[in-house]
């Protein structure tokens, strides 16, 4: 938590900074913490099928109920389980508000927006493309959501360079001690 709001202290002007989290980081006390400090904004690939507030069930469930938005390619990359291929994506997007864990001082729900991404006619043998995307960005037209499955996406580019970084430079090995 603390590198998040060391990001945001280094961030001058206008600048925002948009924390990019796959689902390992799909904790409450991420979006929370994000909802709180300025500049900052997050994109989670949620894991948990969360409760929303007291009117609406569950996450999946709500945005499986909302309509199709609209369609998109997107380009997969190849990785070790699968080919490099484009992807047909059903898009649904709703506003939501998280209800906070009763650990949380504070459990009042957390408001967010959520894009919902699904892939249609997925190549035989090939596991579905699933993206449910929590984000403290305001999602309310088509290209607001297209723009958040963008950032998502850029994650694989980032994983390539952290992978080029360890592997090809062994940057690791110039770690100062203790």
């Amino acid at each position: 938590m603390e590198a998040l709001e060391q990001g945001t202290k280094r961030v001058q002007g206008s600048t925002k900074v948009i924390h990019i989290f796959d689902r390992e980081g799909d904790i409450s006390e991420v979006f929370e913490k994000v909802c709180h400090l300025e500049r900052t904004g997050v994109v989670i690939r949620a894991t948990h099928d969360r409760k929303l507030d007291a009117q609406s069930d569950h996450l999946w469930s709500k945005l499986q109920a909302q309509p199709i938005a609209f369609d998109q390619e997107l380009e997969l990359p190849a990785t070790g389980k699968r080919a490099a291929r484009t992807a047909r994506i059903a898009v649904r997007l709703c506003a939501v508000n998280l209800r906070t864990p009763t650990r949380f001082e504070d459990c009042s729900p957390l408001a967010g927006y959520a894009v919902y991404a699904q892939e249609v006619d997925a190549p035989e043998g090939e596991t579905p493309l699933s993206w449910m995307l929590l984000t403290t960005e305001a999602v309310h037209s088509i290209e607001d959501a297209a723009r958040i499955l963008r950032w998502y996406s850029f994650r694989w580019r980032i994983e390539e360079y952290h992978k080029f970084l360890k592997s090809g430079t062994q940057v690791e090995r110039y770690r100062l001690g203790d």
